[in-house]
């Protein structure tokens, strides 16, 4: 009789993908990483100066999009459509 509930030996015996139980490992995960992966994990202050700049050019970069197109339009139905828009990207 064949036993159909057991599972393969290799799926029993691997590592979880999250690091949850190994302190002082500072990895995402232990999945295989391609090459840019492997790069930006070994180099963390890199990968946190760009996540920084990106934030910050982003903000910049929608306050300068609001102030300007707040400029050329009705005040009115610009403030209504931009609380819209808030209130959309929220949910």
């Amino acid at each position: 009789m064949v036993n159909h509930h057991v599972t393969p030996e290799t799926d029993q015996h691997q590592p979880p993908l999250a690091n949850v139980e190994v302190p002082g490992d500072w990895r995402a995960s232990r999945a295989p990483q391609t090459r840019w992966g492997q790069w930006w994990e070994l180099h963390p202050v890199a990968l946190r100066t760009t996540a920084a700049l990106a934030i910050v050019w982003g903000s910049v970069y929608l306050a300068w999009r609001i102030l300007k197109t707040g400029q050329a339009v009705d005040p009115r139905a610009f403030y209504v459509l931009w609380l819209v828009e808030l209130s959309n990207s929220s949910r």
